[in-house]
Order: C-alpha cells, then sequence, then structure tokens
C-alpha cells in the first residue's frame, strides 16, 4: 500500500478511460477522470491524458485519498504531484494518517475488553445464537481495525520515505 501514487479508480473497469489534469493558482497539479469535477475557472487549463501519469492499474481502491488541506474536501478524484507539495501539505497528510491510527488504536483496548467480556458468557452461559453472533461480529470488527492499522502504518512509512527521496525536511513529516 502506498501513498505515493494514489488511487484515482478501479481502472480494471476503466482501463481506457481518460484523465484529465489541471494546475491551480498555486501551482498543485490535479488530477480527476471526470471533467465535470475540473473547477470552471481552470476548465480551459485542463489537459486530457490517456492515462494518469506515472500510475500503475491496480485492481484495489481502499478509499483513502490524501488531498491539499487547502482543498478543503476529500475527493477520490483528486491528487497532487510530488513536485508541488508544501510543507502545509506533507504537514497534513502525515497528521491525518496520524491521527486515524490513533483513534483505532485507542478504540481497540475496550472493543478487546467487550469481546472477552462476551467470550466468558458465551462460554459460562453456552450462550445462544445472539451471545455467538455478537462475539464474532465484534471479533471481525477488532481484526478490520488492526488490519487497518497495519495499512495506516504502511502508508505512513511510504510517505516518509517519498519525502526523503524527494528532499522533504524530515521535520515535515513527523
Amino acid at each position: 500500500m502506498s501513498m505515493l501514487v494514489i488511487v484515482l479508480c478501479s481502472f480494471s473497469s476503466v482501463a481506457g478511460a481518460a484523465i484529465y489534469s489541471w494546475k491551480d493558482d498555486k501551482g498543485i497539479v490535479h488530477f480527476t477522470d471526470n471533467p465535470e469535477t475540473i473547477p470552471t475557472k481552470y476548465m480551459n487549463r485542463s489537459i486530457k491524458r490517456a492515462t494518469p501519469p506515472d500510475a500503475k492499474p491496480s485492481t484495489e481502491t481502499d478509499g483513502n485519498v490524501v488531498s491539499p488541506p487547502d482543498e478543503g474536501k476529500s475527493s477520490n478524484n483528486s491528487e497532487t504531484t510530488a513536485d508541488t507539495k508544501d510543507e502545509s501539505w506533507w504537514r497534513e497528510a502525515v497528521g491525518s494518517i496520524k491521527t486515524e491510527m490513533e483513534s483505532l488504536r485507542s478504540a481497540l483496548p475496550e472493543k478487546q475488553g467487550k469481546l472477552e467480556v462476551l467470550r466468558r458468557r458465551w462460554r459460562i452461559f453456552r450462550g445462544g445464537a445472539e451471545d455467538r453472533a455478537a462475539y464474532y461480529n465484534l471479533k471481525g470488527e477488532i481484526e478490520k481495525d488492526e488490519l487497518r492499522i497495519k495499512e495506516l502504518e504502511d502508508q505512513l512509512e511510504a510517505l516518509r520515505r517519498k519525502a526523503r527521496d524527494t528532499g522533504v525536511p524530515s521535520a515535515w513529516t513527523e
């Protein structure tokens, strides 16, 4: 999983789809596969491309998109190029990953405690289908959270590696 190349869409179903790019007033390059999402004032600056530059097709999408903090929205169609990212972008990108990781990590102990209570109740009282279903639902949720934490750790490492490779000061990614 890499924050270096953000999956714009599932290329397995739209392999030949056109990609549009434009540069905003701050010099940030954006990409989209939907020309309707290009702001009106940048329509005359947009360029139609056959495929996104430096992107490798993927059949996975995880819905996680890093966008510049000034855009004020998270869009699955937007991305900036590495050479135009400023300090605030790097800090926001790292901060959003770290915030999500911390949120998931802080919720895990409570979920694990509830899981243990459900496990004991199920074993001691030979709980019925409801107890068993609640146990397995919560267990699945915990596994999903742990997997997401691992994905975020990988994304954070990839982002920091990209920052090092492009000469970004390490303080911006702490």
